[in-house]
């Protein structure tokens, strides 16, 4: 049953439901991770990333900027 409102439950509810739904169609990515990343010129920065019902499925990184 949807919970009302705002606040932490309401988000709860949103989370489950989305997992729900992505368990039948495959991976996704849990986009609770921390959106905001701090980095300094010339060091290594490491982006927090995690995929949900990966199954068997393997996850790579792709860049594209060349």
């Amino acid at each position: 049953m949807p919970q009302s409102g705002s606040g932490k439950s309401g988000d709860t509810y949103n989370q489950n439901a989305l997992e729900e739904t992505a368990r039948s169609a495959g991976p996704y990515f849990d986009k609770s991770a921390s959106k905001n990343v701090t980095a300094l010129l010339g060091k290594t920065t490491y982006l927090n990333c995690r995929v949900k019902n990966l199954g068997n499925k393997t996850v790579s990184d792709t860049n594209l900027s060349k």
